[in-house]
C-alpha cells in the first residue's frame, strides 16, 4: 500500500476548552500531524494559541466572503462554510498531498458489523492504518471525497438498510480529500449536503464507508461552533438549501416520530447518473 503524506485539520470556533475530536485522535493512538483550524474572527483565538501553540492555524475569514457561494442574499457569517473551503488552501501551505477534515465534537470512532443478527461495534486501536487504507480507497477510485458514516445513519440497527450498503453516494462531516482535487462547499447552511448533491449531479464520485462510524454530540446543544446559526435560523431554513440547489432531486420531508421536524430528502433516482449494464450496448 502506498504511504500517503497527509495531515488532520480540525475545524473549530469558540471551543478552546472542548476539543473532543482531538482527544479522540490522541486516545486512539493517532501519530500523524494534527492542526486546529481557526478563523481570525474567533474571540477565543488567544486561548486556542495559549493551549495548543503551533497546532493552531488561522485563516482570514474575510478573504473568503467573495470567493464562496453562500446561496443566499446575506446572513450570519458564523458558519463553517468558509473554513471548509479555506482548508484546501491551508493544506497546500503546510505542504501535504492529502488531508482529513473534521469537526471538533466527535466522541468515538468504531468498526461495525452484523454478527448473529445484531449490529456490533468495535473501537479502532490503529487509526494510522485505518486512515492510510481510506486514502487508498480515495486514490484508487478517483473519488473527490470519501467519508465515514455518522451514528444517525445506522438508526434501525441490524434491521436498517444502511449497514447492508458498504458504500453510499454521500459524504458528511468526516472527510478525506486530495489537496489538488478541490471539493467546493457552498451554502451558508447544509454545506456538506449541498456539495455531495452537486457532485452527484455532475457524475463525480463521492463515497461514505458505512461500516466505519463516528459519533458526535447533538447539534444545537453545545456553545460555540455554528450553534448560534442553528438557533437563529433553525433546521427549517437549513433544509431548503439543497432544495434550492437541485429542486428536481431534493424535496422537503419529515423525520422523527415523537418530535418530528422537517428535513431534506435526496431522491437518488433523479440525482445521480446511472451506470448501464454492458448487455444494453448497441453493436
Amino acid at each position: 500500500m502506498k504511504k500517503y503524506d497527509y495531515a488532520v485539520f480540525i475545524l473549530t470556533h469558540g471551543r478552546p476548552n472542548a476539543q473532543k475530536t482531538l482527544r479522540l485522535l490522541q486516545r486512539n493512538r493517532f501519530t500523524g500531524r494534527i492542526y486546529l483550524l481557526c478563523d481570525d474572527e474567533d474571540e477565543t483565538l488567544a486561548e486556542y494559541k495559549k493551549r495548543y501553540g503551533d497546532m493552531v492555524l488561522v485563516f482570514t475569514k474575510k478573504d473568503y466572503y467573495d470567493k464562496v457561494d453562500t446561496m443566499d442574499n446575506g446572513g450570519s457569517n458564523k458558519t463553517i462554510l468558509y473554513a471548509r473551503n479555506a482548508c484546501f488552501d491551508i493544506a497546500k501551505q503546510v505542504g501535504v498531498d492529502y488531508f482529513i477534515q473534521l469537526d471538533d465534537d466527535y466522541t468515538f470512532l468504531c468498526y461495525t458489523q452484523l454478527k448473529q443478527g445484531t449490529l456490533k461495534g468495535y473501537l479502532f486501536r490503529d487509526l494510522d492504518a485505518l486512515f492510510q487504507a481510506t486514502f487508498d480507497l480515495l486514490e484508487k477510485t478517483g473519488a473527490l471525497a470519501v467519508a465515514y458514516a455518522q451514528n444517525g445513519d445506522l438508526i434501525g440497527g441490524a434491521r436498517g438498510g444502511v449497514i447492508r450498503q458498504p458504500i453510499r453516494r454521500k459524504a458528511m462531516n468526516w472527510f478525506f480529500f486530495k489537496t489538488d482535487r478541490r471539493y467546493e462547499f457552498r451554502g451558508r447552511m447544509n454545506d456538506d449536503v449541498n456539495a455531495y448533491v452537486h457532485y452527484a449531479l455532475t457524475g463525480e464520485l463521492v463515497f461514505t464507508v458505512t461500516f466505519v462510524v463516528f459519533h458526535h454530540d447533538p447539534t444545537q446543544k453545545q456553545p460555540g461552533g455554528i450553534t448560534d446559526l442553528y438557533l437563529e435560523l433553525g433546521t427549517y431554513v437549513k433544509s431548503f438549501y439543497p432544495v434550492m440547489l437541485c429542486p428536481s432531486a431534493v424535496r422537503i420531508g419529515r423525520i422523527g416520530y415523537i418530535y418530528p421536524r422537517i428535513h431534506h430528502k435526496v431522491l437518488w433516482e433523479y440525482c445521480a447518473p446511472k451506470i448501464i449494464s454492458e448487455r444494453y450496448r448497441k453493436e
